[in-house]
C-alpha cells in the first residue's frame, strides 16, 4: 500500500526516546541505567545496597476480598486532600480540573473521579499517591515542564504502599474500590511514560483482578464499569445521534493492512487477539457499538490469559504480538480510527490522553521487531503520523 495520494494524520508530539529498560526495576529508571533484571534484586541495586522493587509486576496475582460492604457517601463538599508541598498542591489541582480518568461512561457526569475517589484518597495514602503521579505525568506531557521525576516518586510510593496494603483483604467496598482506583490511575499514568508499554498492560490486568466479582454490588464507585453497564451507557448516548462517521478509507487500509500480518499469526496465544482486532474493524464499518465492544473483547483477552501465555504474549521477542499490539494501540478509541466513538465516551470534555506516548510505543516497536516484520507496521505507523517511516516501508516493498 502507497500512502502518497492520501493525507497523513497530523503527527502527535513524541519525546525523544531514552534507554531502553523493558522490565527493569525503579532505581534503574530512576537513575535511567541498564538494569540487568536479576530476581529478586538486580546487580545495581545490590552493589548500591538498595531496596529493589519492580513496579511492573506487582499486580499480576492480586485477587482481593471483602468482609463488611460499606455505601460511599458523596461528600457535602469538594474533597481537600492533605498535600506535603506546594508542588503536590500544583498537582493535586491539576488532577481536580485536568487529568482526571474518564472511565466507566458517564464518570465525570457523577463526580467519580473529583468527588468520590479524592475523598477516598484522603483515608489511603497509596491512592493519593496514584492520583498525584497520574497528574504528574500528565501536566509534564501538556506543559512541557520536566516533572518525570516527581511522577516516578509518587508512583513508587504508590506501588510500595499499594503492595503493603493488599498484603490484607480488603475490610469494605470502599477499600476495594480504593485499591481498583489505584490501579486505574496508574494504568492512566503509564500512558504517558516512554517505556510505559509494559507496564501498561500489567495496570489493565491488574484492573481486572483486583475488581473481581465486588463490582457487581451497586454500592461500588466502579459498579458502572462493568462491561454490561459500560456498553450500555455508550450504547445509550450513541442512539441518540444519527450516526457515528468513522473514516471509511482509513479503515479500509487499516483492515487490508491486518489482513497482511493474518498468515503469520499460527499459535494458539496470538490467534484469538489477532481475531478480536479484526472482528473491531469490521464491526466499524455500520456497528461502532458492536466495534468498541469487540476491542473490548481484546482488552479483556489481555487481562485473562494464563500467567505463562501472558508473558509469553508481552515478550519483546514474540514479533508477532508486537506487530498486534502496534495494531492494537493505533486501534484505541482514543486515536484517529475510533475516536468518533470516544467523543460519547469522555462526555464532551477535553481526552487527557492527547499527548500521551502511545505512538511512541509504536515506533519503538517498529525498532525493535525483527527488519521483516517492520513492513507489517505501515498503518500503525501511518495511524500516528509517521510520514518518514512510512514511505520508506512502501519504498522498499516495491
Amino acid at each position: 500500500m502507497s500512502s502518497s495520494s492520501t493525507p497523513i494524520p497530523h503527527r502527535r508530539r513524541v519525546r525523544k526516546s531514552g534507554p531502553k529498560s523493558r522490565l527493569g526495576c525503579v532505581n534503574c529508571k530512576n537513575r535511567k541505567i541498564k538494569c540487568q533484571e536479576n530476581r529478586p534484586s538486580c546487580d545495581n541495586c545490590q552493589r548500591g545496597h538498595l531496596s529493589c522493587v519492580y513496579p511492573n509486576l506487582v499486580f499480576a496475582s492480586f485477587v482481593p476480598g471483602c468482609n463488611a460492604p460499606q455505601r460511599v457517601r458523596m461528600p457535602a463538599s469538594l474533597p481537600q486532600i492533605a498535600t506535603k508541598s506546594s508542588d503536590e498542591a500544583r498537582l493535586f489541582h491539576h488532577y481536580m480540573s485536568k487529568a482526571h480518568p474518564h472511565l466507566p461512561v458517564g464518570a465525570r457526569l457523577v463526580g467519580l473521579w473529583t468527588i468520590k475517589i479524592p475523598a477516598l484518597a484522603t483515608k489511603y495514602d497509596y491512592l493519593q499517591s496514584a492520583l498525584l503521579a497520574l497528574s504528574a505525568s500528565h501536566l509534564s506531557a501538556v506543559s512541557g515542564h520536566q516533572l518525570e521525576s516527581q511522577a516516578l516518586t509518587h508512583r513508587i510510593a504508590a506501588i510500595r504502599s499499594f503492595n503493603q496494603a493488599i498484603s490484607k483483604p480488603a475490610s469494605s467496598i470502599p477499600e476495594l474500590d480504593s485499591r481498583v482506583a489505584t490501579l486505574v490511575a496508574l494504568m492512566f499514568q503509564a500512558r504517558f511514560m516512554e517505556e510505559g508499554l509494559l507496564e501498561f498492560l500489567m495496570m489493565v490486568r491488574g484492573c481486572y483482578l483486583a475488581s473481581g466479582d465486588y463490582q457487581t454490588k451497586p454500592e461500588s464507585a466502579f459498579h458502572d464499569l462493568r462491561a454490561e453497564g459500560h456498553l450500555k451507557a455508550l450504547g445509550d448516548r450513541l442512539e441518540r445521534v444519527k450516526s457515528v462517521e468513522i473514516n471509511q478509507h482509513e479503515l479500509q487500509l487499516a483492515q487490508e493492512s491486518l489482513e497482511e500480518v493474518a498468515p503469520l499469526v499460527t499459535d494458539d496465544i496470538n490467534t484469538p487477539f489477532y481475531e478480536a482486532l479484526y472482528a473491531t474493524l469490521v464491526a466499524a464499518r455500520d456497528a461502532p457499538l458492536k466495534a468498541y465492544e469487540e476491542y473490548g473483547v481484546a482488552y479483556n483477552y489481555v487481562a485473562f490469559l494464563p500467567n505463562r501465555d501472558f508473558l509469553a504474549f508481552i515478550c519483546p521477542e514474540n514479533n508477532v504480538a508486537q506487530v498486534l499490539l502496534a495494531y492494537f494501540f493505533a486501534m484505541n478509541p482514543m486515536n484517529a480510527l475510533l475516536e468518533p466513538v470516544a467523543r460519547y465516551e469522555t462526555d464532551g470534555l477535553p481526552n487527557i490522553l492527547e499527548m500521551d506516548c502511545v505512538g511512541q510505543w509504536v515506533l519503538r516497536i517498529f525498532n525493535n521487531v525483527a527488519p521483516e516484520y517492520r513492513t507489517y507496521l505501515r498503518w500503525p505507523l501511518r495511524a500516528f503520523g509517521y510520514v518518514e517511516k512510512v514511505q520508506t516501508l512502501t519504498i522498499h516493498s516495491r
